[in-house]
């Protein structure tokens, strides 16, 4: 306890954790009837006019080259695309998906006749061809999100930031360097991609709110990704509240998020230095199973801390969790100190 207190943190109290009220917020499907639109229609609605003005054209470019190449036979499988057959294009990878990784009570026979039903075989083969961009394209498109969202719903001041990766295939993606390897993802080869998500206020829906892709030759620091996705997104007026894993905890990045007026919830490694080994190693001792312990320090005098942030701009607190076994199947979550 010498070494924590040596290190500005002191306890400030245990909290019980709350349980969970998942049926306080309305379900999605009563947000689509209440307007009478179906899923489709919404996709369409949402994202109709950025296909025209950007997939579209890319991939209409690229149908027109294959056309003039390929055999009199095979030319109408890369006739132009449009909107809603490029949607049906979306949805039979969609579909085919479940067939390849998803395990399901749908029978594969199902699944393979909606695929037809959307798209034959070789007009779906032709415009997967067809879908090579450039890291350049596909970071304009990327760019566009943001864009989108900001049409339909009013940002909120917690961002939670994670990676994710998006699969590549083939042999062309490997020479254009878009591949990296990340272990324990679903697809261990793809596009590394950060991205910056919140819930929405009456489904409590997650959604992703701005992407921010990586290349083999342009890997920023998980630190500038974070500024750049907040820095997109700020409310103007409003102080951020970053919610991250132990890839933002490195106590270098504490001084930045002060600096920056960025309120932080993050997971700490025990491996952590600047005092936060030896706060972790007593965090638990005697609490309460679904409690929390919070512990807080001075920033002016230590130069910073990990953790939930208080409204308060001289003090930052760090959360230390003791939740069941499998806290998924108990719907506790951390009473919210802010």
């Amino acid at each position: 306890m010498a070494k924590i207190t040596a290190s500005h943190w002191l306890p400030v109290g245990d909290a019980p954790l709350e349980l969970r009220i998942e049926d306080r917020s309305a379900q999605l499907k009563n947000v689509l009837n209440r307007r009478e639109y179906n899923p489709l229609e919404i996709v369409e609605l949402f994202l109709g006019p950025w296909f025209d003005s950007q997939l579209i054209d890319l991939v209409n470019m690229n149908l027109r080259a294959k056309q003039k190449s390929t055999s009199s036979k095979q030319r109408k499988y890369y006739k132009p695309l449009e909107e809603k057959q490029l949607l049906r294009f979306i949805i039979r990878r969609m579909v085919h998906s479940l067939i390849k990784h998803e395990k399901h009570s749908i029978k594969p026979q199902q699944l393979e006749s909606l695929c037809r039903k959307l798209m034959g075989k070789n007009r779906h083969n032709a415009l997967s061809a067809c879908f090579t961009l450039t890291n350049t394209q596909i970071a304009e498109i990327f760019a566009d999100v943001p864009k989108l969202i900001s049409k339909w719903i009013a940002l909120g001041t917690v961002y939670c930031i994670d990676e994710s990766i998006f699969p590549f295939f083939g042999r062309a993606a490997f020479d254009k360097g878009l591949l990296q390897l990340i272990p324990n993802k679903p697809h261990d080869y793809g596009l590394v991609t950060y991205y910056a998500a919140q819930r929405l206020l009456w489904t409590n829906l997650p959604i992703a709110i701005d992407l921010e892709p990586t290349w083999i030759d342009n890997r920023p620091t998980p630190l500038n990704i974070a500024i750049a996705l907040l820095q997109r997104n700020r409310v103007p007026g409003q102080h951020q509240h970053l919610i991250a894993d132990n890839l933002w905890s490195a106590p270098s990045y504490f001084t930045a998020y002060e600096q920056m007026g960025i309120y932080y919830t993050l997971s700490v490694k025990a491996s952590a230095g600047d005092g936060l080994k030896d706060l972790i190693d007593v965090a638990s001792t005697g609490l309460p199973t679904r409690s929390a312990r919070t512990f807080t320090r001075n920033a002016s005098a230590a130069g910073g801390a990990s953790g939930r942030s208080h409204h308060n701009n001289n003090q930052q607190c760090m959360a230390c969790l003791k939740t069941p076994s499998n806290p998924a199947d108990h719907n506790w979550q951390l009473q919210d100190c802010t």
